[in-house]
């Protein structure tokens, strides 16, 4: 990569502060991560289209837009609540996110995941020596050895764990400045952020939860290496893998839930007379 999170989507995020109007800053985020889900939620080490540019229409394009919705009609609703409230970061805003409803909002939120994508692309092509670092064979430099202490690696791999670090915090400093401006609730004036809070008792179930669809992940992704080291980047896939999986099917549930009480819930009395 860089690591997707938070680095891909630091060149992105300047946009969204540029014109906020303009772009969906969920849509840039979800296609700056959205080449490496190919493989990430499949726990594999390797892509096949999601790194090219016809990728970005038939793999980035789709997965950002089911993904966007996905979150923002039955993930956030559900997981927002268990978050921490108020300063320094205000979670609580994220609900003010809506999924498209106009074609207008689709196309922006599209336009926005297809930058997202094209970026993490041109991105790898300088930071990979493998088939995704497009760019080294036109660059010979980035193949350069560099000295280290554990030995001489190529220029492209410095890069990477660079951009990696400076990137990262870069998009960090970006989102809790504008957490701290509340910029969520300044772009959707007329959306309301989460006001209830799970219980304690409500957080720690679903932590236990969470965390233990996160060892399951761990685990899985462990059990597919063949290498020596190779389990801790698989597990690693795992570990985010599971850990969206279990988060959407626990957001599931608990809708599947909500509407089965509502529907029991007794109507009013017919009145007499």
């Amino acid at each position: 990569m860089p690591w997707m999170i938070p680095s891909h989507p630091a060149p992105l995020l300047p946009l969204k502060l540029w014109k906020p109007a303009a772009f969906s800053g969920l849509a840039l985020v979800l296609g700056a991560a959205a080449p490496d889900l190919e493989f990430v939620l499949q726990v594999q080490q390797d892509w096949v289209v999601s790194h090219t540019l016809l990728g970005q229409l038939v793999f980035t394009l789709p997965v950002v837009l089911a993904l966007h919705a996905l979150l923002t009609t039955l993930v956030f609703p559900w997981l927002v609540p268990l978050l921490p409230f108020g300063a320094p970061w205000h979670l609580e805003d994220l609900l003010r996110l809506r999924p498209a409803a106009t074609l207008a909002d689709g196309v922006r939120i599209g336009v926005s995941g297809l930058l997202g994508g094209l970026s993490h692309v041109v991105l790898d092509g300088f930071t990979h020596g493998t088939h995704s670092g497009w760019a080294v064979p036109y660059l010979p430099a980035l193949a350069t050895p560099v000295p280290m202490p554990s030995g001489p690696v190529p220029f492209h791999d410095v890069l990477h764990v660079t951009l990696t670090i400076v990137l990262g915090a870069w998009a960090v400093r970006m989102v809790r400045d504008g957490a701290r401006r509340r910029l969520l609730a300044q772009w959707y004036p007329h959306e309301r952020s989460a006001t209830r809070m799970a219980t304690p008792l409500q957080r720690r179930g679903a932590l236990a939860y969470v965390a233990a669809c996160a060892a399951l992940g761990i685990a899985v992704g462990a059990a597919r290496s063949r290498e020596e080291w190779e389990w801790i980047e698989l597990g690693a896939y795992g570990f985010l893998a599971f850990t969206f999986y279990g988060v959407t099917f626990g957001a599931a549930l608990d809708r599947v839930r909500s509407s089965a009480s509502s529907l029991r819930r007794p109507g009013p009395e017919p009145s007499e007379g």
